[in-house]
């Protein structure tokens, strides 16, 4: 399976298409009359998405890291693409961070209609989703880096 800009494209443009059809159709599923949505969109949210930062931030390190040695053992500077496409990935999940902090900060004041409610879990599951792809694409971005020995 390839995956590629166009997947990740998908998936989010799919999260927020079907997070949308929720809100105006059936809105008491995301509503915090689900137990589910009213615990977890709240410091649970922060917690997973500081897990998944941190694990990402930790692999972009770890990559950038490797994309030096590599160039250092060469003696040429051949990955500065690959390295700033994970510069400008590891800023995704801290923004995505920052923005599920004023969430949950927002909804206690603002979710009072059951779509309001259900507006910001749906953003909320959509940070997820975000996060998790950009966790994803460093993820396969490691996998694709050579060995010194090929």
């Amino acid at each position: 399976m390839i995956v590629g800009k166009c997947f990740y494209f998908s998936v989010f443009v799919m999260s927020v298409a079907f997070s949308m059809y929720l809100i105006a159709v059936t809105p008491e599923w995301i509503d915090d009359t689900n137990r589910f949505f009213r615990n977890f969109v709240t410091h649970e949210l922060l917690n997973v998405l500081g897990i998944i930062v941190v694990i990402t931030l930790a692999s972009a390190s770890t990559l950038y890291w490797q994309l030096n040695d590599l160039e250092d053992a060469v003696q040429e500077r051949f990955m500065q693409k690959t390295r700033l496409k994970l510069i400008r990935s590891v800023y995704l999940p801290i923004c995505t961070l920052m923005v599920a902090i004023l969430l949950t900060i927002i909804k206690p004041i603002s979710g009072v209609s059951s779509e309001a409610q259900a507006f910001f879990n749906a953003v909320a599951v959509i940070l997820l989703v975000v996060n998790f792809l950009t966790l994803v694409y460093v993820s396969r971005l490691a996998f694709k880096v050579a060995s010194k020995l090929d």
